[in-house]
């Protein structure tokens, strides 16, 4: 996961033949309906965060709909609530337009070369089903809702953002967001978001009762 990270920091493509986690939201393939040919349903993993630079913005997930995982998808997808998912695969070669795997209803996964094989958004209701059938090689593929961790601060004063970001991101905050009060015109909130439980309670352990700049 390291080397990954590091190597999406920098821009870099995915190295075929090794492990790689991707963070991301879920969303229809396609705006227009239908999400679905068949039994199959089409998904667009969206790398976010630390993956947003991705070179590979584009991961199609075709997931049979008796997969036990579709439910999640589609109700992620539909509230578009940008609800983390983690997707952990094999990926074989790299490809020349975008990343596209099959799910079957038994978690069993085929990477499918993307280009004149494979589902386009353009013809996507005109292509046969018949390309996704053709074997590759069934890997392993997880994906999992991400869970987030979070402290809110409460404050009257000056502290800014970059405040916050100086005090909690060396403690493991993965971003700061800034929130406006209902409740007193004078206090301002922030939420501090965390990627584990242990994070959020380290932070708020050696935060408690520290003062920023009159706040």
């Amino acid at each position: 996961m390291e080397e990954y990270l590091a190597m999406a920091s920098r821009g870099e493509d995915v190295q075929s033949n090794i492990n790689s986690s991707i963070t991301g939201t879920i969303a229809y393939w396609n705006d227009a309906e239908p999400h679905n040919q068949g039994q199959y349903w089409y998904f667009w993993l969206k790398p976010s965060g630390k993956f947003s630079s991705h070179s590979e913005p584009r991961i199609c997930l075709v997931v049979d709909e008796n997969n036990p995982s579709i439910e999640m998808l589609k109700t992620a997808a539909e509230s578009k609530s940008n609800q983390e998912f983690e997707l952990n695969v094999f990926i074989i070669p790299r490809q020349r337009d975008y990343l596209q795997f099959v799910v079957s209803k038994d978690d069993e996964v085929k990477q499918i070369r993307s280009g004149t094989s494979t589902l386009k958004e353009s013809d996507q209701n005109e292509t046969e089903l018949s390309p996704i059938i053709q074997q590759t090689e069934t890997v392993p593929i997880y994906i999992h809702p991400v869970e987030k961790w979070n402290l809110l601060v409460k404050w009257t004063g000056d502290a800014s953002e970059d405040d916050f970001k100086e005090l909690f991101n060396p403690l493991g905050a993965e971003s700061v967001v800034m929130l406006k009060s209902e409740v007193e015109i004078d206090e301002r909130q922030a939420q501090i978001n965390f990627k584990t439980q242990v994070d959020a309670q380290n932070a708020l352990d050696q935060t408690d009762g520290f003062v920023i700049r009159g706040s």
